[in-house]
């Protein structure tokens, strides 16, 4: 069966599997719908020689849905791949997820599922996992993929990563992120940027390994973690060396020669004078360590992506003795990349950005919630600004707090606990009397 969906249609899935047990879906293909094939709370079905091209969100979702086989699908040039949420002890084998926008396969609070033999090629990212514990990931192969062909990411722990081949991906073979106790053994990490970066990551087992003829090291420590157990592991012609810890970091030796030319300066100093030396040296440190901290260099950095300016009311009109109607106008300004609120890349994707502007209102002095008037979607362009107008109907002898909320929604690269989106406020907030 083929199924192509139309875009203008806004077709959410082409197959959806609801509450379903025991069912075979074969030989399809699905193209250009939101979710090509859905199983929702759904079990014992078998999933074979798919293929999911060029659909919105997912080319295959599950959510929710245990002890399914997933063999040789075919899921390629989807925004993302295949995605398992909240979904345990499913079977991935032989599956191509390939050339996806943002992952190839991912799980969100998805246990003891085995993945073998898939491959992961020109993706953002091969495999990620978030939260996920006690699932066995071998024999698969992750290449070309534009970040890192393995993440392990916030917390997912116990899993087995063993036999895969991660070739020239761009940033890391693997990288593990604020994970714990995974075993990593018997991989083939080569012609990477870096073959396993470890950030945060604690209690790991990195073992039997081999890095080779990576970028830049073998191991690769953007911020240390504790307790991982590196051994047995074979390092060749990695560009840098085997791992960024095997050469003493310059910041090191400029310490250790202050510290020695100190040492030789208090020597002919009296006790008193070498502990007031000492101390005002702590002290000093310790008020530069507070300022990095609690200022890091970023004073300029605004607030606000998007400012709102040049409210005017116009064109009032008498609806009856209860209400008004009013016509509110205002510019909306994208002015800023970077801001607290977000920061976009600087790219041309980020010159125009979609958002839905919110207008709520309460009585003006009340602790009244704020009641939803009006959302609408509208476009941004960088440094431009945006006329917006709206007309409103209001109770006549009543004074309004307005609030008008530029709101955008984040997509992320890979799941979060939260999910794969959030909405987020771009600043511009302002408050109205009327």
């Amino acid at each position: 069966m083929t199924i192509l969906g139309n875009d203008k249609e806004n077709q959410t899935s082409g197959i959806f599997l609801d509450n379903v047990s025991n069912s075979l879906i074969q030989n399809n293909i699905i193209s250009s719908v939101q979710d090509g094939l859905v199983l929702a709370a759904s079990s014992e079905n078998s999933i074979k020689n798919n293929t999911l091209f060029s659909n919105n969100l997912h080319g295959i979702y599950l959510i929710n849905s245990m002890n399914n086989d997933l063999k040789n699908n075919f899921i390629i040039g989807n925004k993302r791949g295949l995605y398992l949420d909240q979904s345990n002890r499913n079977t991935l084998a032989d599956n191509n997820a390939s050339g996806n926008e943002k992952y190839g396969i991912a799980l969100l609070d998805s246990n003891t599922n085995n993945l073998t033999n898939n491959q992961f090629y020109m993706n953002k990212y091969g495999l990620c996992l978030t939260d996920s514990h006690e699932n066995v990931i071998i024999d698969n192969t992750a290449s070309d993929n534009k970040e890192s062909g393995f993440l392990l990411f916030l917390e997912s722990s116990y899993n087995n990563v063993e036999g895969n081949l991660l070739i020239e991906n761009k940033n890391s073979g693997m990288y593990l992120a604020s994970c714990s106790n995974n075993t990593l053994s018997r991989n083939s990490l080569s012609n990477n940027n870096n073959g396993i970066s470890i950030d945060v990551a604690n209690d790991n087992l990195i073992i039997n390994n081999t890095f080779s003829s990576n970028k830049e090291y073998g191991l690769f420590y953007p911020h240390l973690g504790s307790n991982n157990t590196i051994k047995d592991n074979i390092f060749l012609n990695n560009k840098k060396g085997n791992d960024n810890l095997s050469s003493t970091p310059i910041y090191v030796i400029l310490i250790l020669l202050t510290g020695t030319g100190l040492a030789y300066y208090l020597k002919k100093k009296s006790l008193l004078k070498k502990a007031l030396i000492g101390l005002s040296i702590l002290i000093a440190i310790f008020l530069v360590a507070i300022i990095a901290w609690y200022f890091p260099f970023e004073a300029n950095t605004p607030a606000n992506n998007v400012e709102i300016t040049n409210f005017s009311w116009h064109n009032s009109s008498v609806i009856n003795e209860t209400y008004t109607q009013v016509t509110l106008s205002m510019d909306i300004n994208y002015r800023h990349k970077e801001a607290y609120c977000h920061t976009f890349n600087e790219n041309s994707q980020t010159d125009m950005i979609p958002i839905k502007l919110h207008i709520s209102l309460n009585s003006y002095g009340t602790a009244t919630p704020l009641t939803l008037l009006s959302e609408e979607n509208i476009n941004l362009t960088y440094q431009k600004p945006f006329k917006y107008e709206t007309t409103l109907d209001l109770k006549n002898n009543v004074d309004y707090n307005l609030v008008a909320i530029p709101i955008f929604k984040e997509e992320f690269d890979y799941p979060f606990p939260y999910g794969e989106s959030r909405w987020g406020n771009l600043g511009g907030i302002q408050l109205i009397s009327t």
